[in-house]
This record gives C-alpha cells, sequence and structure tokens, in this order.
C-alpha cells in the first residue's frame, strides 16, 4: 500500500483544526447556530427581565457574563483562527506531502527555500480524528498534521482509515461532519 496526500496548511485548513478542536466531534457550524440561538434567547429574556420587572443586580450581572460570553465564543470562532494563521509568518500555505504505507506515514514539508522530510510510525500518533474533509493526525497534544482527502491518489481516504483504525482503535474518532 502507498497512497499519497497533501495538504496546505492555509486559512481553510486553519479554521478547520482550530475549530475541530474548540467543539471535538460535534459539527462546528450547527453548533455554533445553536449556541447563537440559545444565547440569544437568554440574552432577550435576561433583558425583558429588566425591563418588566426588578432590576436587580444579579440580573445586570447575568445579562453581562451572557455579552462577555457571547463575544469571547465569536471571537474564538471567527477570529482567532485567522490570528494563528497570519502568526505563522513564513511557514502561512506550507505544503506538506503524505506517503501512507502499512506501518509509517512519510512527510515532507516544503515552501519557499524550506524543505524538509520526516517517517512517523503509526503507533507513534497520540489520536486521529476524521471529518468530511479532513483527517487530523495529532502526534501528542500540540502538534498536529492536517490530510486533505481531497488530494489522496493511488487509494482511498477508506484505505487510510483501515490503517490507521487498526493501529489506533479507540484513539481513531470519526467526526460526522
Amino acid at each position: 500500500m502507498e497512497i499519497k496526500a497533501t495538504s496546505i496548511y492555509n486559512l481553510k485548513t486553519t479554521q478547520a483544526l482550530m475549530r475541530l478542536n474548540m467543539f471535538k466531534k460535534a459539527d462546528p457550524k450547527k453548533r455554533m447556530r445553536v449556541e447563537a440561538i440559545i444565547a440569544t434567547v437568554l440574552l432577550a429574556l435576561t433583558i425583558f427581565d429588566l425591563i418588566a420587572f426588578e432590576r436587580s443586580p444579579s440580573i445586570w450581572m447575568m445579562l453581562g457574563v451572557l455579552i462577555v460570553g457571547t463575544l469571547l465564543h465569536s471571537y474564538m470562532y471567527f477570529w482567532l483562527p485567522k490570528i494563528r494563521y497570519k502568526s505563522s509568518g513564513k511557514f502561512a500555505d506550507i505544503q506538506n506531502t503524505f506517503i501512507f504505507r502499512e506501518n509509517e506515514m512519510s512527510i515532507s514539508s516544503s515552501i519557499d527555500n524550506y524543505t524538509g522530510s520526516s517517517s512517523l510510525k503509526y503507533t507513534m500518533l497520540f489520536k486521529v480524528m476524521e471529518t468530511n474533509d479532513y483527517f487530523f493526525l495529532f502526534q501528542n497534544k500540540l502538534h498536529e498534521y492536517v490530510v486533505d482527502k481531497s488530494t489522496i491518489e493511488g487509494g482511498t481516504a477508506d484505505g487510510i482509515r483501515r490503517v490507521l483504525m487498526d493501529v489506533l482503535k479507540t484513539q481513531y474518532i470519526i467526526c460526522n461532519y
């Protein structure tokens, strides 16, 4: 088996990775909509309570917490991926080429004058999370590789999934989005 895939660490990839970490297995778009609806309803109820009834300090505190929480949540969803992408500096848009074999994968990275390559046994992976568009391969909690499924050549995503699931078992997580 030798399956090749590539990935470019662009803004779209960065957003997908950060939103995966933010919402774990849930679909980020659906989850964000639901949370926005809940926050809007709570905000409306709190404002109604302030207007119609007693203006107690606890209601004002609840209103403040709702507003701050909503702003932080929106910041993490919309702006933080852009900030992380821009902070990658000269390594923004780096291209990684992955070659999946039976027991290991080879990774080659290149951008401008920088190139590098390495091999990684599947047993060295901490976990793998799969969405409809990407494989997220976590070497540890802070270092991950992103594989774009649309670039797979010489095999299928099922071939990669089968090999990784055999090694990682419960640490292989399929996200249904």
